[in-house]
Order: structure tokens, then sequence, then C-alpha cells
């Protein structure tokens, strides 16, 4: 075979999938026109560019599945049990406060009574809070773990205050750290803000 026939045939692939210029291009199209061998390879190589769209497509579909699969665990807020466990966080704290304002049966009415004016309305809030925490974990929404690090800290550091400076209008419990709700309180609201924390800066799946 000649030198040319061979530097065509080099040349074949490009030209199907019309990857060639014009000049190559023209050059193949002469030599096809005398060489029934070539155009033979040109047949056979013909079915490229229809398997090539097929895998590019296929291609795309599955970066699109993977793309929307990805999207989706990342806005995961974490398993059944560490929702279910959240949530329970969030009551307890709930429950916790509520019992030391005395204000949840057997120890009172609901909502209870604090002094000064400013804890009363925190506790409120904060018994408002760790229900609505606890509803958005039930109902698998992120937000919930967001709402759960404020829930989990603002006691924590309210209990520390009064235990050492003393609040405004509230240093009665200077110096008592060993209340069984304090206590209780403490534990729960730590629990709480690590498993918030550690859900919160769970990478993407």
């Amino acid at each position: 075979m000649s030198s040319e026939h061979q530097d065509v045939r080099l040349l074949l692939g490009a030209y199907v999938l019309g990857a060639l210029e014009d000049a190559d291009s023209g050059r193949v199209q002469d030599h096809l026109s005398g060489c029934q061998l070539c155009r033979g390879e040109v047949a056979e190589l013909a079915v490229l560019p229809q398997l090539l769209r097929r895998r590019s497509t296929s291609t795309m579909t599955g970066s699109t599945r993977t793309s929307a699969t990805g999207a989706t665990s990342s806005t995961r807020p974490g398993s059944t049990a560490l929702l279910a466990l959240g949530a329970l966080l969030c009551l307890a704290v709930t429950y916790i406060h509520l019992a030391d304002q005395g204000g949840y049966p057997p120890s009172g009415w609901f909502p209870g009574d604090t002094d000064p004016q400013y804890i009363k309305i925190g506790y409120y809030l904060l018994e408002a809070g760790g229900v609505a925490a606890a509803l958005l974990l039930l109902l698998r929404r992120r937000l919930g773990w967001v709402l759960a690090l404020p829930i989990a800290a603002g006691p924590f550091i309210g209990y520390v205050l009064t235990r050492t400076t003393g609040l405004p209008d509230a240093t009665d419990d200077k110096g008592n750290w060993v209340g069984t709700l304090g206590i209780a309180s403490l534990i729960v609201e730590a629990l709480l803000f690590g498993l918030a924390w550690g859900q919160l800066r769970r990478p993407a799946d």
C-alpha cells in the first residue's frame, strides 16, 4: 500500500467524526472515491458518532442524578434516631424549665412564674423554642438543629452566670451548683448543643 493510503487511513476516524479541517477532509474524500478498502472502513466507523452521542447522553443523565442526589443529601438533617434524640432533648430542656418555674404538674400549673420579669419572659421563649425545635426535627427540618443551638446554649450560659456573678435582681442562686434540676439542665443542654453542632457541621453526603 502507498504512503498516501496509509496517511489517509489514519485520518478516517477523525473524518467520520467531522473533526478534520476542510483541506484534510477534501483529501480523504478524494481518496475514498478510488479506494474501496477505505470506503469499507468508513462504513464500519460510521456508527461511532451515534455511540458517542449515546455515551454523552448517558453520562449527562448520570451526572444529573448524582447532582440531584447530592443536593438532597446535603439538606438531610440527620438520621431518624438522631432526629428523635434531638427532639427529645429539646423537650427535656422545656420540661426542666417548666418544672423550675413551678409551672408543670405535679409542681403547679402551666406556664408557671419566675422573678424577675425578664427571666420569666426568657423562660417562656425558651420553652416555646424547645417545643418548636422538637417539632422541626420530627419534621426532618434542618432549621430544627439551628434552633436547638440557642435552646441549649442560652440556659447553660444563664445557669453559669446566676451561679457566679449573678444577674440583675437575680442573685439568690450564686454559689448554688448542686440543685438537681440545675445539674440535669446542664447535662441535657450540653448533650443537645454537641448533637446539634455536630449535625450542622456534618458534610454533605
